[in-house]
C-alpha cells in the first residue's frame, strides 16, 4: 500500500488539474497552453490507469499463489471425514474466480510480460510498484508493447463480432418480403369474406390485464405470458382474441355484435415444428342471440377455405342426421349454403 499511495496520483489531482485548464480555457490564455495541461492531465490520468491495473493483477496473481499453495498442501488434502471434504470442494468452488474470454486473453499478454522479468516475480517485495513501471509501456507510442496490446484487443473485439450475432426469441420467426406478401393476400381474402358477411373490424390491444385473462383460460392460463409490472397494473400477454372481445363487449355494454378481428397472440408454450409463441389468429364472432349463429360460421369457414384455394378439405362428417320441425329455420339454413334460386327446389324435395 505504501508504494500505491506513494506513486498513484489521486483523484484531489485529477479535479485540481481539470479546473486549472477550465480556469485557463474560460480566461482566453493561450492555446498551446491549455493543450499542454490537458496533456499533463491525461498523463496523471493514465498514472493512475497504470496503478490500477497493477492492483488488479496483483490480487489475481496472489489469489492464484494462495489456491496453488492450497492444493498443494497436505493440510488441505488430509481431510478427517467425508463430509469435510465435500465441504472444502465446495468451499473451493465458491472462490475459484471466473474470468471472461477477453479479460483471460489480456491477463495472459500482461503475465507473459510481467514473466519475462527476472525482478517481477510476486515473491519480489518491489515487484508492486515495478509492475506498474511495465504496465506504463503499454500507454507510451513508441514501444511495441501497445502494438501488441491493440492487437489483441482487435481480436478480442472480431471475435465477439462473430460470436454475438443477433437471435431472436424461441418460438418466434421473421417473415421475408415474399412471406409478407402471401400473409397480405390471405387476410386480404380472409377479411373480404367477414365484411361480406356484415362484420366490422375491431382492435383490441395485445396485452390485458392479468386478472381479465387469469380467470377466462382456467387450465390454460399457464401459457400466458407476463409482463414485468410497470407502473403499478399487473398486465399479461393476450393469447387469444375471445377474451378482448368478451371484455369489449362488457366494458360498452353492447349485446350484440357481429365482429371480425385479425391480430398477433402468444402462447408460453412448448415450441415445436409448426408451432410458435407467437402467431396471428383471424377471428370471426357474433355476440347476442342469433340461432344461426353457428351455421353462419361454418359457411365463413367453407368460403374462406374455397377463396384461399387451399386444397381438398373435409369440414366435417356425421354419421347421424337431423330432425328439424322448423321450416323456416331449415331454410335460412339452405339460404347459406346454397344458391338462392335453388332454395326452393331442395326445400321441395325434402
Amino acid at each position: 500500500m505504501e508504494d500505491f499511495n506513494k506513486g498513484c496520483p489521486s483523484l484531489d489531482v485529477m479535479r485540481e488539474g481539470l479546473c486549472l485548464i477550465s480556469k485557463k480555457a474560460d480566461f482566453g490564455s493561450d492555446s498551446v497552453e491549455v493543450l499542454l495541461g490537458v496533456y499533463e492531465l491525461l498523463v496523471i490520468l493514465t498514472e493512475i490507469l497504470v496503478w490500477e491495473a497493477a492492483v488488479a493483477l496483483y490480487a489475481l496473481e496472489l489469489d492464484d499463489s494462495i489456491e496453488k499453495q492450497a492444493i498443494n498442501d497436505p493440510a488441505c488434502i488430509n481431510v478427517n471425514s467425508e463430509n469435510e471434504k465435500v465441504e472444502k470442494k465446495v468451499e473451493k468452488k465458491k472462490r475459484k474466480k471466473t474470468l471472461g474470454r477477453g479479460t483471460s486473453i489480456l491477463w495472459k499478454v500482461f503475465k507473459d510480460m510481467l514473466n519475462s522479468q527476472n525482478d517481477a516475480s510476486i515473491d519480489n517485495v518491489a515487484t508492486f510498484g515495478h509492475w506498474a513501471e511495465l504496465l506504463a509501456l503499454y500507454f507510451d507510442p513508441e514501444e511495441t508493447n501497445l502494438d501488441t496490446l491493440l492487437g489483441k484487443i482487435k481480436e478480442i473485439v472480431e471475435s465477439n463480432e462473430v460470436r454475438r450475432l443477433p437471435k431472436i426469441p424461441k418460438g418466434t420467426r421473421d417473415f421475408g418480403k415474399e412471406q409478407v406478401a402471401i400473409r397480405e393476400h390471405a387476410f386480404s381474402v380472409i377479411t373480404g369474406v367477414f365484411k361480406r358477411h356484415g362484420a366490422v373490424s375491431l382492435d383490441t390491444p395485445v396485452f390485458e390485464l392479468r386478472e381479465t385473462l387469469m380467470r377466462k383460460y382456467g387450465e390454460d392460463s399457464k401459457l400466458i405470458y407476463d409482463l414485468v409490472d410497470q407502473g403499478g397494473e399487473l398486465c399479461s400477454l393476450r393469447s387469444d382474441l375471445i377474451v378482448p372481445f368478451a371484455r369489449y363487449l362488457a366494458m360498452n355494454n353492447i349485446n350484440s355484435l357481429k365482429m371480425y378481428q385479425i391480430g398477433k397472440v402468444y402462447r408460453r408454450d412448448n415450441p415445436s415444428k409448426g408451432r410458435y409463441c407467437e402467431f396471428y389468429q383471424c377471428d370471426f364472432d357474433i355476440a347476442g342471440q342469433c340461432e344461426l349463429a353457428d351455421f353462419e360460421v361454418l359457411k365463413v369457414l367453407t368460403e374462406l377455405l374455397d377463396e384461399l384455394n387451399i386444397g381438398d378439405y373435409e369440414v366435417f362428417s356425421f354419421d347421424f342426421g337431423f330432425n328439424f320441425n322448423n321450416v323456416v329455420l331449415l331454410s335460412k339454413i339452405f339460404i347459406f349454403f346454397f344458391p338462392y334460386p335453388s332454395v326452393g327446389c331442395i326445400e321441395a324435395c325434402i
